[in-house]
């Protein structure tokens, strides 16, 4: 391990950004509950949520469960 935090992202910006276009309103592709948690806290409406798929393979899968089982990320993991 390199001692790192799972993620270091921040998605601020991104809500700072949709704020000086004036967008407070969106519909948002993410598996990621963390996005959709920052834009709400930034008061932007997310109307809805649009998972991405996946392509499951024997090199990712575990990465995958492991964002699903540590993040609460909403992949389908049914091959």
């Amino acid at each position: 391990m390199l001692g790192y935090k799972d993620d270091l992202r921040s998605f601020d910006d991104a809500a700072l950004m949709l704020k000086s276009m004036d967008i407070y309103s969106v519909n948002l592709i993410t598996n990621n509950p963390e996005k959709v948690d920052c834009l709400l806290s930034h008061d932007i409406d997310v109307n809805d949520v649009i998972p991405t798929g996946v392509y499951i393979t024997k090199e990712n899968e575990e990465y995958l469960k492991s964002k699903v089982n540590k993040k609460s990320h909403t992949i389908n993991m049914d091959k």
